[in-house]
């Protein structure tokens, strides 16, 4: 994984200091949205991914283990993160790039994979609609975008939300499922389906599929 110079920001600083314990330490809600996530996932199993915002690797490793033979990436601002991903994947060779970078400025050619995910990242990114602009960027014409991330229109999360500021943790501005919906028509996305749901009393999230087709039909929308 090459180094970059990307400046320090508080998001940055607060996972480098977790990167050695953050699988353990967030188990049980990885799992449960990467299970959410790939569940809603429509592939041949042939294709290139990109996972935005990916963390230690996790689930680019359950991708590949689901279908061996999809083409991944990753992309993450954090480092110390990406070293913990590398060892846990074996992506010693380049088998498997990590690549540093912000998800509103992808270091991607255009029109290079064929689905984009980003789950559990999108509400730590300070301009989310451009980062959805550099999602749409770098997808060939026909590709996918699937975005798991927390719902603003669950209570419990926005409190949840409201007290991690309260406390100076490092967490952004949820969004609302219109919000979103509104954010990806205006970077070029046809939303195809919309679910909302909850993993425990706690996290209401929500998984939003698009296409970088044009609109063809009104979004469907599913309570799960």
């Amino acid at each position: 994984m090459d180094k970059v110079n990307i400046p320090a920001d508080p998001v940055r600083r607060e996972y480098a200091r977790l990167a050695s314990v953050y699988d353990e330490k967030w188990r049980f809600y990885n799992e449960a949205t990467a299970r959410a996530t790939l569940d809603r996932i429509e592939v041949a199993g042939t294709e290139r991914v990109l996972d935005a915002g990916c963390g230690t690797g996790n689930l680019i490793l359950s991708l590949r283990q689901r279908w061996p033979l999809l083409k991944c990436w990753g992309v993450d601002l954090c480092g110390e993160m990406l070293e913990v991903g590398k060892a846990k994947l074996g992506v010693a060779g380049g088998r498997l790039p990590l690549v540093q970078g912000r998800a509103e400025r992808l270091p991607f050619a255009e029109g290079s994979f064929d689905l984009v995910i980003s789950c559990n990242s999108l509400h730590f990114v300070p301009n989310p609609a451009q980062a959805l602009s550099e999602f749409r960027r770098v997808l060939r014409p026909e590709g996918r975008l699937l975005v798991t991330d927390w719902c603003d229109d669950y209570l419990t999360c926005r409190l949840c939300s409201f007290l991690l500021r309260l406390c100076g943790k490092d967490h952004g501005r949820l969004l609302r499922r219109e919000e979103l919906e509104v954010f990806l028509g205006a970077s070029g996305f046809s939303v195809e389906g919309v679910h909302t749901f909850k993993i425990n009393w706690l996290w209401g999230l929500m998984t939003v599929s698009a296409s970088a087709k044009r609109p063809a039909s009104p979004p469907r929308r599913f309570l799960t």
